[in-house]
């Protein structure tokens, strides 16, 4: 589903309107939906790191490209990539957990994966569906920043940010006449 409101703010000096900042910290909150409770969720990028929360050691070092979870009764990191076991902390949780079974199964990677859906065999793990979803959310981060920075909040159904008119150009730009589509 898509978030309720998105809201990216630039890091570093950009120089212009125009150009990519050099890092974003981005705040994306999704809704309370049927049994899913809501979720926020925090986005780093160009270097920029969150702050360790009290129940991670002060000597765990971040990597330049991972997660954290943080729940009510501990933190989960995942420090990139399959090579790297999650850390839970604090300790004592890590070992009252037990593993969930393997329930996704292992790709056969991007382009067989392709290939097989088009010839009829399951769709791939990376389908319109879930990446027309991922698309989604990644340019309403993009449209804050565009905007400024501004916090918005989006109407998934109607492709439109609310109270916000100067979000409509950008997100449906003008169209030379003759491509136009319906």
């Amino acid at each position: 589903l898509a978030p309720e409101s998105v809201e990216v703010l630039p890091a570093g000096n950009r120089g212009s309107s125009v150009i990519a900042p050099y890092g974003e910290i981005g705040y994306y909150n999704f809704a309370a939906t049927g049994d899913q409770q809501a979720l926020k969720l925090t986005w780093y990028s160009g270097g920029l790191k969150p702050e360790l929360p009290e129940a991670v050691p002060s000597d765990i070092t971040l990597a330049s490209r991972g997660a954290m979870f943080i729940g009510d009764k501990g933190v989960i990191i995942n420090n990139g990539g399959a090579r790297n076991a999650p850390e839970i902390f604090p300790e004592s949780l890590a070992k009252a957990v037990v593993p969930p079974a393997p329930s996704i199964p292992r790709s056969a990677g991007h382009h067989r994966e392709w290939i097989d859906a088009i010839k009829g065999g399951p769709a791939a793990m990376s389908n319109f569906d879930y990446a027309s979803r991922l698309t989604e959310i990644t340019l309403l981060g993009v449209l804050s920043l565009r905007l400024g920075g501004k916090k918005i909040y989006w109407d998934s159904r109607n492709m439109k940010v609310t109270g916000l008119p100067e979000a409509d150009s950008i997100i449906r730009e003008p169209v030379r006449k003759g491509w136009e589509m319906d």
